[in-house]
This record gives C-alpha cells, sequence and structure tokens, in this order.
C-alpha cells in the first residue's frame, strides 16, 4: 500500500511538470535472455526518433518466473525484471500482460528496475479498472525540466526528475 502511495504522489508531480506524454512504439516481439531465479532480463528494442527503449514479458515468461519464485514470510512474492541499459534512451516501458497488475490480490511485487530508476508495483494496483487492452505498459522517463518554473528548478537543483506514466 505504500508503493502506491507513492507512486500516486509521483504522478501528480508528473502531471503538474509536463502534461505532454511521449507516446512510444511498441516492438512486435521481444524475447527473455535470461530467468534467474526471480530476476527478469528481457531483450529490449530502441527507438531512437523517441529515444525510448521498450521490453516486453509475455504471459508464458510470466507464469514461469512466478511459479518458480519462493515467498517470503508474509507469503508474498517479488519478482525483478532487470532492464538492460541503452546509452542515449531518455525513457524505459516495460510491457506487461493487464492481468499481472490487475488481479485480486496484492500477492507479488514486481520490481522494474531500469537505469533510470527501480519502481515496485504491486499486482493489484489496478484491481477493478478493467484495463480492456492485453498489454500495459510502465514508462520510466526522464522528465523536461525546462519547463519549470524557477522556483521549482532551485528546489531540484541537480537532482533528475522522472516521469511516470502507464499506457494502455
Amino acid at each position: 500500500m505504500n508503493v502506491v502511495l507513492f507512486l500516486v504522489k509521483l504522478f501528480t508531480s508528473v502531471k503538474m511538470m509536463d502534461s505532454n506524454l511521449v507516446s512510444t512504439i511498441i516492438p512486435s516481439y521481444a524475447k527473455v535472455t535470461a530467468h534467474i531465479g526471480n530476476a527478469i532480463t528481457p531483450e529490449v528494442s530502441y527507438d531512437s526518433a523517441t529515444k525510448t527503449v521498450t521490453s516486453i514479458i509475455d504471459a508464458e515468461t510470466w507464469k514461469k518466473a512466478i511459479n518458480e519464485i519462493g515467498s517470503d514470510s508474509n507469503g508474498n512474492k517479488t519478482i525483478s525484471i532487470d532492464v538492460k541499459e541503452v546509452l542515449g534512451a531518455q525513457a524505459y516501458v516495460q510491457q506487461l500482460p493487464s492481468y499481472i497488475i490487475s488481479s485480486d490480490t496484492g500477492q507479488f511485487h514486481i520490481k522494474i528496475k531500469t537505469p533510470l530508476a527501480s519502481i515496485v508495483v504491486p499486482s493489484d494496483m489496478f484491481h477493478g479498472s478493467n484495463l480492456k487492452d492485453e498489454q500495459v505498459g510502465l514508462r520510466v522517463g526522464l522528465a523536461d525540466t525546462s519547463k519549470l518554473d524557477d522556483k521549482v528548478k532551485n528546489e531540484v537543483g541537480t537532482h533528475p526528475v522522472i516521469e511516470l506514466s502507464v499506457q494502455s
């Protein structure tokens, strides 16, 4: 629950900073190069026009990972997705089957690690939201800070500012 509140705060901040969200292309396929324990390292595709890296986890890969991982003392599972760095990338989109983050229970968490940021998403993040698309994209990107007013720029200083969004 704490993670959801944290993400909601970030979404609110992003919306205030820049309402122009970058759309990305979705590659037609991707394959998993490594699946060790609770970590998945998917192949990535890079769109040089949008400077966006996209990776896809399909239902078969997800089922294999969720079946192989053990639970913690509370009965929860955490699956890590390690997205490879691509030089020059300004955004990373992780595509997942939508049912993964719209389950009835929060029995597992998805930790998506990108070079820009790591996020943890509970499996019930969109419970009851009726996601219509088969795939959903979780996007982490660098925010355009040039549109921020001087006061906010001073508060941010040299710290990176990211945008988080969900694409469906």
